[in-house]
């Protein structure tokens, strides 16, 4: 989850390092349902699925929730 112009993005990308440049890819676009738009949240990756907690939603609420992308289908 990102930031644009002061504004929270629902999007998530992955990185990848080819020789001296780093690719980026948006990831998990076209999968529903997903997380709401949020900032501050923790985010680890194990086994193949990143598992995204809590953070606060645009009105600053703290969130509770979890959420596991798998990173191989790209869905939540």
């Amino acid at each position: 989850m990102i930031f644009l112009d002061g504004t929270r993005m629902n999007e998530a990308f992955v990185c990848k390092r080819n020789n001296n440049n780093i690719e980026w890819r948006q990831i998990g676009k076209h999968t529903t349902p997903k997380p709401c738009p949020r900032a501050s949240q923790s985010c680890v990756v194990y086994e193949g699925n990143a598992y995204i907690f809590g953070g606060q939603d645009d009105d600053n609420n703290k969130l509770f929730d979890l959420w596991k992308l798998n990173l191989s289908t790209e869905t939540y």
